[in-house]
């Protein structure tokens, strides 16, 4: 069982009581060094004196000192005494204080709750609307979500809601009629590989929307129309005699027509062919008949180029040579 240490004030007074004895015997020790340096005969004597004098006032001097240790040591037991009295009476009148501190607080903060619940919700309301003008419609709906379970306003929820779809589908509507009119204009330019991937891309996006789930099906009518109107095209410039419209036409139509689909085509294209070849055997006739070698140039090229096998492209090449020896010739003489 440990020990219960000392009362420190009991030390302190111990100390002051036994000091006062030691204090007495220290006087009458010196009082009888006095006593024998006055009736001293000889040095011996009187050194003997002063000893018993010094032994006196050394027994004088401490027992003062452990006096003033005993008197210091009472009067901190005395303080100590004192503040923690003094603490605990504190402690006992601060805590019912504090106790009602506490709760005004939490009453405050209910009533701070209370107080400004409606400027909380308008706040809530100027996000929701924010991110739904922005189109951040994810992060609204989760604030709407928010809205109904801590404030329970589950009817004015249901209506952001519906504004949140509403907002959402005209998003959607605009960016698809915009990737239409884009596809649109890149069958106008028939560019049929950007078609391809702009509308890859916009079934990508929206893949449930109908238009994009239509648009295979859009995309090839499209491009049966545009076939169709550059077979009507052609058979009115072959109709006219227009030779170099209905080639340009008959190029063009060569990307759309599988064999099958271009024979009822062939009658016409040779007529087409066999009108040019003949329109350019005059022209290189003339040409070199005008003695105009670098017309007649041109001429051949675009026939050998046109009709290699032809016996006209046959006779062209065989005249190639002389042909620009005499335009040389006459561009040397026009410079001269």
């Amino acid at each position: 069982m440990a020990e219960t240490p000392a009362n420190p004030r009991s030390v302190g007074d111990k100390l002051i009581y036994g000091a006062i004895p030691v204090f007495f015997a220290g006087a009458i020790i010196c009082g009888m060094g006095i006593l024998i340096m006055m009736r001293a005969k000889n040095d011996t004597s009187l050194l003997g004196g002063l000893l018993t004098i010094s032994i006196g006032a050394c027994f004088s001097f401490g027992a003062v000192l452990i006096g003033v240790r005993g008197a210091v040591m009472s009067a901190l037991s005395h303080s100590m005494s004192n503040a923690l009295s003094g603490l605990q009476e504190q402690q006992s009148e601060a805590v019912p204080l504090l106790r009602a501190i506490a709760d005004r607080l939490l009453v405050s903060d209910a009533a701070k709750r209370i107080a400004y619940r409606e400027k909380d919700l308008d706040a809530l309301r100027k996000a929701i609307s924010d991110d739904i003008a922005i189109g951040k419609f994810d992060a609204a709906l989760a604030l709407v979500q928010e809205m109904e379970k801590t404030y329970g306003y589950k009817a004015e929820a249901d209506h952001f809601r519906e504004e949140i779809i509403d907002a959402r589908e005209a998003v959607v509507e605009r960016e698809v009629q915009k990737g239409m009119e884009d596809i649109d204009k890149a069958i106008e330019a028939a560019d049929w590989d950007r078609i391809a991937t702009l509308a890859n891309r916009l079934r990508r996006t929206f893949p449930e929307h109908g238009k994009c789930k239509n648009l295979p099906a859009y995309i090839k009518k499209r491009k049966e129309d545009h076939k169709a109107a550059l077979e009507k095209d052609f058979l009115q410039a072959a109709e006219r005699d227009d030779v170099t419209r209905a080639e340009q036409l008959l190029k063009e139509l060569d990307k759309y027509l599988s064999p099958e689909e271009a024979e009822p085509f062939r009658e016409t294209a040779r007529a087409v062919f066999g009108k040019k070849r003949k329109n350019l055997g005059v022209q290189f006739k003339l040409a070199v008949d005008d003695k105009d070698w670098a017309q007649a140039i041109v001429v051949g090229e675009e026939i050998v180029q046109d009709f290699p096998n032809s016996k006209m492209a046959e006779e062209v090449r065989s005249m190639m040579d002389v042909l620009k020896e005499r335009a040389k010739s006459q561009k040397t003489s026009a410079q001269n």
